[in-house]
């Protein structure tokens, strides 16, 4: 991490008059190998702020910087804030974190524990927040699954079960629909004259349809 973002994290959450969830910059992470090469040339242990200098020179930039350019920096104006809630690089209050009730262990390969948590906190009205100088950078790894599509679209199914929000509806396609993340996908589809999403009266989550089956007589 740069050497202000712990501090930073700190005073935000002190001078908020509003439970906030930051979101951290995080530098490097998801390169391709060429990427992984250049960023190895440069990293170590030590002077951190130095190295994030020059990886923001390299152009390794957070993997989410196209949404940033894309749809601002503002993201607590944004319909899914927390589909960007990675704890690669967060921080959350801890009273709001155990009201959410922390992480679900039911998530036990990989991901969705992160952003399922971000949905609770998003449910009970944190703001999201991210600011690019809260900076850090994700040390290069082997990855432990090779393809994680199968496990993010069943955490994706996992989190609309639990929450049936409008937004998280939306994870049924964000893997088929060019891989777009979900506030793109979003933004996409609500600038489509025949989608659904026009509807504004979709946008309020609707009650769950019993399980129950009535004898019949």
């Amino acid at each position: 991490m740069a050497s202000s973002t712990l501090e930073e994290h700190l005073f935000r959450h002190k001078v908020s008059t509003h439970p906030i969830a930051i979101v951290g910059y995080v530098y490097g992470f998801d390169l391709d190998e060429e990427g992984v090469k250049k960023m190895e040339s440069v990293i170590s242990p030590h002077n951190v702020d130095q190295i994030l200098e020059e990886l923001d020179q390299q152009g390794a930039h957070d993997i989410r910087q196209a949404q940033y350019d894309e749809l601002g920096t503002n993201i607590c104006d944004w319909p899914a804030p927390f589909d960007l809630f990675w704890t690669c690089h967060v921080s959350a209050e801890r009273e709001q974190l155990i009201k959410a009730g922390m992480f679900d262990e039911r998530f036990n390969s990989w991901g969705g524990e992160d952003v399922d948590l971000g949905v609770r906190l998003f449910l009970n009205n944190n703001m999201f927040i991210v600011d690019k100088s809260m900076a850090s950078f994700h040390w290069p790894h082997p990855k432990e699954v090779k393809d994680t599509g199968e496990s993010s679209k069943s955490a994706a199914q996992l989190i609309h079960g639990k929450y049936n929000i409008w937004q998280t509806s939306y994870y049924n396609l964000d893997h088929e629909i060019n891989d777009l993340p979900l506030n793109k996908l979003i933004k996409v589809l609500k600038e489509s004259p025949n989608h659904p999403m026009t509807d504004r009266s979709l946008y309020l989550s609707r009650p769950k349809k019993p399980t129950h089956i009535e004898p019949m007589e």
